[in-house]
């Protein structure tokens, strides 16, 4: 309970001090280089997603689903929920070492991405089994907010092809739940 509070608090106060804006494509080509250990608090230069794939990866799903059911409740704009923030013509002019490096990060972020979609609608089932409609409801409306802000123009073709598919699938779910 007291890892929840301190992940509600630090994702409050990077979503109140940051906006989730500006420096995050020159932090985004580094983060294979990202210490290991979870934050005490969030830096104001870096966005909510970098914590949720950090608890993850850590194997603290459920600080990380947690994580980004805050994120939808509180109105996050749509850079919060990406691991990486570049358009395709961003990537394409990256020189071809870099873009492919930059490539492998992604295809893992994206790997990630899609297990916590996964994890998502399970959390939704279970709550659904359990007579919980509401909290079913919560967790596919955060699925579905994740794949929505890694979707368009200012994303990959590949992060766009991902995101497309997780919001598919949580509307697919959402409409099997309101029947």
């Amino acid at each position: 309970m007291r890892g929840w509070l301190l992940v509600t608090a630090n994702l409050c106060l990077a979503l109140v001090v940051s906006g989730c804006a500006g420096g995050r494509k020159e932090g985004a080509r580094h983060a294979a280089g990202r210490e290991e250990s979870a934050p005490a608090a969030l830096p104001t230069t870096t966005y909510a997603m970098d914590y949720v794939l950090k608890y993850w990866g850590q194997g603290e799903w459920d600080e990380a689903i947690g994580a980004l059911v805050e994120l939808t409740e509180a109105g996050a704009t749509d850079v919060c929920y990406r691991p990486l923030n570049f358009t395709e013509q961003e990537f394409l002019a990256l020189p071809y070492r870099e873009r492919e490096g930059l490539r492998e990060e992604m295809l893992e972020q994206l790997r990630v991405l899609r297990e916590i979609a996964s994890k998502l609608q399970d959390k939704a089932q279970e709550a659904a089994d359990s007579g919980d409609l509401e909290g079913a409801a919560k967790f596919l409306k955060t699925m579905k907010r994740l794949g929505e802000s890694n979707r368009g123009p200012e994303v990959t073709l590949l992060v766009d092809l991902v995101g497309k598919a997780i919001e598919r699938r949580a509307d697919e779910k959402l409409a099997t739940l309101r029947r």
